[in-house]
């Protein structure tokens, strides 16, 4: 199913989806079913985009089996560990640590005894080795843990290097953490009992959250560059880039700076406000914000009957198709028409590529497909048949 479906008993949205024949031994059932844990069907879509996602991406890794693991892969699955990591630690802040920080800084410059496997040598290590040993061991199970999640098989050396790139996450990390604990950051008091004590409130950058959010929804190029800008804009307008500092009061004023600019209403909601509104939620998702400022937000957009857009008229269209027809540049020629006769989008055409035009049954289709180029949502990936004329 390519759509959330509704338990006609629970009335949750469940995740339902056919295993491809080639992968059933592999993966040992016949379909991906789980819930989504919702009622609600906005964010049963939302959820099951992440994991169709998440399900194709580890059918990917199963059907590819061992591949080479670039720097980008290493360094994108550490900070994925990384903020697992983290989240922990902020549900948690008083936890115990298996991390030491003095060891951790030499990690992997000094050796431990080699030659046995870990259970037969533990009683032979000095308290130092042991502690180095139960951390590096730590760190090639989150490695381990996040690979099997995936779906992905990778050469040892490449295994070293990703808990390699783990273990710096998990220093850095740490040390954060304690920095937090010990109040070397901006503090803010928080009430226990009758008495009042300080702790650190570490300060949540829009870095932070954009490549949090980056890395779990790998939106397409020209999404990450617009909402990046708008991110920057909105850190311009308010003097700084901290997301646990931006209130419901800066945005409305964002959005009055915005109008008084002359942007129209609809820019504003769906190329301003929106992102900001979908990166912020992705924050308080994933636990590095108690609350979203721009939830509320929103904008008018009543519009004087002159400023809408509308469609072409007849006239209007066979003026632009006739021209279109007398053009000798190729794209300039065929695009109009092969809109006029799909009803798709101008960058879907132009993303087309030869192979997309196919037949099918005996008749000739085009086929909008993810893997021209983007489209718009899950839906617009689609066949439409070539119009006779």
């Amino acid at each position: 199913m390519t759509r959330p479906w509704k338990h006609p008993d629970s009335g949750y949205y469940w995740f339902w989806k056919r295993v491809p024949d080639d992968l059933r031994n592999l993966i040992g059932k016949r379909e991906e079913r789980f819930s989504l844990g919702t009622r609600d069907p906005a964010e049963a879509k939302r959820l099951h985009a992440i994991k169709l996602a998440e399900v194709e991406e580890r059918w990917s890794n199963l059907r590819a089996g061992q591949r080479p693991l670039l720097p980008d892969d290493i360094a994108r699955e550490a900070v994925a560990i990384g903020d697992q990591v983290r989240l922990e630690l902020e549900a948690d802040p008083y936890q115990p640590l298996r991390w030491d920080i003095e060891i951790g800084a030499s990690l992997w410059s000094v050796g431990v005894t080699k030659g046995h496997y870990y259970t037969d040598i533990i009683q032979l290590l000095s308290p130092a080795e042991e502690k180095r040993l139960a951390q590096r061991v730590m760190c090639y199970g989150l490695v381990d843990q996040r690979l099997a999640a995936k779906g992905s098989a990778v050469q040892p050396d490449d295994r070293e290097r990703l808990a390699r790139a783990v273990s710096l996450e998990l220093q850095r990390i740490v040390q954060d953490h304690h920095s937090y604990l010990v109040g070397k950051r901006e503090v803010r008091p928080i009430g226990v009992g009758t008495s009042t004590i300080r702790v650190a409130a570490a300060p949540v950058t829009f870095q932070t959250i954009i490549e949090g959010w980056l890395v779990e929804k790998r939106p397409n190029q020209k999404t990450e560059y617009t909402w990046r800008k708008v991110m920057t804009q909105l850190s311009g307008f308010i003097g700084h880039d901290d997301a646990s500092r931006v209130s419901p009061d800066d945005l409305v004023s964002w959005k009055a700076d915005l109008l008084a600019k002359g942007l129209k209403a609809k820019t504003i909601r769906d190329s301003k406000l929106a992102p900001v509104r979908a990166i912020f939620q992705w924050a308080v998702d994933n636990r590095k914000l108690h609350a979203n400022p721009a939830v509320r937000i929103n904008i008018d957009l009543k519009a004087r009957s002159s400023e809408k857009r509308r469609g072409y008229s007849d006239e209007e269209a066979r003026i632009v198709l006739q021209a279109a027809r007398r053009e000798k540049e190729t794209h300039k020629r065929w695009v109009p028409w092969v809109c006029a006769y799909t009803g798709a989008r101008i960058s879907e055409i132009c993303q087309l590529r030869s192979e997309d035009v196919k037949e099918i049954d005996g008749i000739w289709c085009i086929a909008f497909a993810a893997e021209a180029g983007s489209l718009k949502n899950v839906n617009s990936e689609r066949i439409v048949p070539v119009h006779d004329a």
